[in-house]
């Protein structure tokens, strides 16, 4: 699905303030950086056909996901450090770190935990951003190219969300077999979809089966998932071992209270209402590329036969199909997506 000019022109005007409002991976760098949007992953079963599981698999406009921008090399037992793009980390949550030995990893693939941090995760509470964030590869990991995986379920996201985002790696000073990667606990994903699984919202996930690199940062509003489908993603495969863990920079035991505001201060001055919201739901749309209306405060952008709903900016309202501004509902200019997802212009 390709975007035309002037819907491209039309998703500048509507989300200026929208494209701080979530977190990506900045580096290590990430497979097709410059397609990986601030976006959660679909609230849908991996594997199904709207889901961009693993690693946002699925990119606007058919984009290729598992371009290698740069290798990142890394060296087992080394400090590393983690940086974000964004500004919105949503009161903290809670983070992991795995790897596959994958380099186009899909649903099929097995992520094993190099790292969890229970809250406060990535939070910077100076300023509700971030800050770099330090970790570790540890000995179990083998040698050669395999794929980093930063996952996170935030806390005041306002709505049931799993973000993952992948690297290339190539590491070296590690294992020279699987046999202690393969007894490491494997990623616990949740969300996918929230209705068997799903994360408590204003909660710090408390991670099942964190493995053997756990670092608790954040202790309050702890809550395990909930959902018939959560037995299944947290099959403990060992017992967790009270092993030195990667810490996050600076080290935290009782941080202030998170902030709440859920965008970036580059959203701009105006009424409440200018902080967005995106809502998922199970509505289907054609063609791909299309915008449709829910009611005249919320639009979205049919992708991939799905479309999450975002609130209009401030002063417009949505209706057939268009973006109108509240003074002009007289004009009907037709501002169609042609053929030539933060949250940026992605995944509607």
């Amino acid at each position: 699905m390709a975007i035309s000019s002037a819907a491209k022109t039309l998703l500048l005007t509507q989300l200026p303030f929208l494209v701080n409002c979530h977190l990506k991976l900045n580096n290590p760098v990430p497979y097709s950086k410059s397609t990986l949007q601030l976006d959660p992953l679909r609230n849908v079963a991996p594997g199904s056909d709207q889901s961009d599981f693993p690693c946002q698999s699925k990119r606007i406009g058919g984009a290729d996901p598992w371009i290698v921008d740069q290798e990142n090399e890394l060296v087992a037992g080394e400090p590393q450090t983690m940086t974000f793009d964004g500004s919105a980390s949503h009161g903290g949550g809670s983070c992991q770190l795995s790897v596959t030995l994958d380099r186009q990893p899909t649903a099929d693939s097995t992520f094993k935990t190099i790292a969890s941090w229970i809250g406060g995760c990535p939070i910077d509470d100076t300023d509700g951003g971030t800050h770099p964030w330090n970790y570790t590869i540890p000995s179990e990991v083998p040698n050669g190219k395999a794929t980093l995986a930063w996952s996170w379920v935030s806390k005041l996201s306002g709505q049931p969300e799993f973000y993952m985002n992948c690297a290339p790696i190539t590491v070296s000073g590690g294992a020279e077999d699987t046999k202690e990667f393969d007894q490491l606990e494997d990623m616990f994903r949740v969300n996918l979809p929230s209705s068997e699984c799903g994360s408590q919202l204003s909660s710090n996930l408390e991670i099942p089966n964190p493995g053997r690199y756990v670092t608790t940062i954040d202790t309050r509003a702890l809550a395990p998932p909930t959902g018939t489908g959560c037995a299944a993603l947290g099959q403990a495969s060992q017992t967790p071992q009270a092993l030195p863990a990667p810490s996050p920079h600076p080290t935290q035991t009782a941080p202030p209270a998170p902030k709440t505001a859920l965008c970036s201060a580059t959203a701009p001055p105006s009424t409440a209402s200018a902080t967005s919201t995106a809502t998922t739901n199970n509505i289907t749309c054609s063609p791909d590329g299309s915008l449709v209306c829910n009611g005249a405060s919320q639009f979205g952008i049919c992708n991939f036969g799905a479309v999450v709903w975002r609130d209009v900016a401030p002063g417009t309202t949505c209706s057939d199909g268009q973006i109108m501004r509240k003074r002009h509902l007289g004009r009907h200019t037709r501002r169609e997506l042609g053929h030539g997802h933060g949250h940026g212009p992605r995944r509607w």
